[in-house]
């Protein structure tokens, strides 16, 4: 069977209804806006934080508070860092400290809970046109 050729319209209509989908599960966001990220040759990666006791010991691991997602944003090498969140979660305290800490040594972070917050992070970091002449 020959499958009709979508047109141009229908396939960007898909592509922004996917942008702009808020997620159930955060680890749905996380995967979505790491493929995102690496199509676009953004150096990311995920970043684990949490504890575990061991025996009688108490260990952790990250920093507490610190993104999901953490990356170098090309060609100047900032600092990238996401904090994703599943439909109708906050970030904590501590991840607003840390997105308010990156944000004042001039890297960009933020939370996000659809690709097209993604998009506007992105967005923001770009010099503009009158910032460049």
């Amino acid at each position: 069977m020959v499958k009709p050729n979508k047109s141009k319209k229908q396939n960007n209509k898909k592509t922004n209804c996917l942008k702009s989908k808020k997620y159930r599960r955060e680890r749905d966001l996380i995967r979505d806006v790491l493929t995102m990220l690496q199509q676009r040759g953004i150096f990311a990666w995920r970043n684990n934080t949490g504890a575990v006791k061991q025996s009688s010991r108490f260990i952790r691991f990250g920093v507490k508070g610190s993104a999901d997602i953490i990356g170098i944003l090309p060609p100047e090498g900032k600092f990238l860092a996401i904090e994703c969140k599943g439909r109708w979660r906050k970030p904590t305290e501590e991840q607003l400290q840390f997105i308010a800490e990156i944000k004042k040594r001039g890297g960009i972070a933020g939370v996000c809970w659809s690709l097209a917050d993604v998009e506007r992070l992105l967005k923001e970091s770009q010099p503009s046109a009158d910032l460049v002449r």
